[in-house]
């Protein structure tokens, strides 16, 4: 099975540095895991599972992953760029993510790592780093994309969607995946030699998530907020109480004021 999904995916890539090595389980606990595990692999390996045990999103929340309809991939980088800039790489995944999607669906972005189509959850990212505050060691950046789903479990079924659900095609995962590692690959480059302004621009016009009500989940307590913009680090500025705060990724959940996104 391994080598059968590599030989389908290699052809497909257009890529200079993401991809060049591939690790295909057909299970694993969760790709993020497997590639912190396996950290010492050159920087651009690409690890992929047919499922997951223990697939995890944001917040510890678990993604639905123990078929094949869906891909879990992961990606490993070490990029050069100091700590402080890491909510940065969760909107270049992000935006390579959605560059993929588009051509299949009506997407939008939710800040800062959800790709929605018709108001729920088509794909997620997760993003995780390893080091101190002077030093990023490696950086895991995950996502899991439905694409011939179904159904889901009762708990996410309103929530949730899948592009064959949404679109009624099925859909070869080894083609989203190359999609994906494709974009990467360039918005990566461009975020190393150019920093993120270009980005932040293509972001910030496919973000759904801005000049809304939205819901700010922190501890367990929903606040209400207006998303104004998103900072030249990548947190999201929001208005509270007449009072302007600014959401790092990773602190806190964003819902839309009415459902999901």
């Amino acid at each position: 099975m391994s080598d059968f999904f590599s030989e389908k995916l290699i052809p497909q890539l257009e890529t200079n540095h993401i991809g060049k090595n591939i690790v295909y389980l057909e299970e694993t606990d969760s790709t993020n895991a497997l590639a912190k595990r396996e950290k010492n692999y050159p920087c651009g390996t690409v690890f992929v599972a047919g499922r997951q045990t223990d697939g995890r999103g944001r917040s510890g929340r678990v993604w639905q992953s123990n078929d094949e309809n869906a891909l879990y991939m992961s990606i490993l980088i070490k990029p050069d760029i100091s700590p402080q800039k890491i909510s940065s790489i969760t909107l270049v995944f992000g935006l390579a993510v959605f560059n993929a999607l588009r051509g299949y669906a009506d997407i939008g972005i939710k800040w800062p790592n959800d790709i929605i189509l018709d108001n729920k959850k088509l794909a997620g990212i997760l993003c995780e780093m390893s080091g101190n505050e002077e030093k990023i060691d490696y950086v895991v950046c995950g996502v899991g994309v439905n694409v011939n789903n179904t159904s889901f479990h009762d708990e996410i079924k309103d929530i949730a969607t899948s592009l064959r659900i949404q679109t009624g095609k099925g859909y070869e995962i080894t083609e989203i995946a190359a999609e994906i590692l494709n974009e990467f690959d360039i918005l990566y480059a461009e975020f190393l030699n150019k920093g993120l302004d270009d980005i932040l621009i293509k972001y910030k016009n496919n973000c759904i998530t801005l000049q809304k009500d939205v819901k700010v989940i922190m501890n367990n307590t929903e606040t209400d907020a207006y998303a104004l913009d998103i900072t030249s680090e990548g947190g999201l500025l929001v208005r509270i109480d007449k009072e302007e705060k600014v959401i790092v990724s990773g602190e806190a959940s964003i819902r839309g004021s009415i459902g999901y996104a």
